[in-house]
């Protein structure tokens, strides 16, 4: 079973890791609600 980040990554260490993992998260998800709008798109038109 996966351990929680908060477990795996020292904040001392990396102090920019949350605020990173953020964005990385949110772009993935624009990412993905962009890609689910032009699929809706096309299904629509075509």
């Amino acid at each position: 079973m996966p351990r929680p980040s908060r477990t795996q990554i020292s904040v001392e260490d990396t102090p920019y890791y949350h605020c990173c993992s953020r964005v990385v998260r949110r772009a993935f998800c624009v990412a993905m609600m962009i890609t689910q709008v032009k699929t809706m798109t096309i299904a629509a038109l075509g």
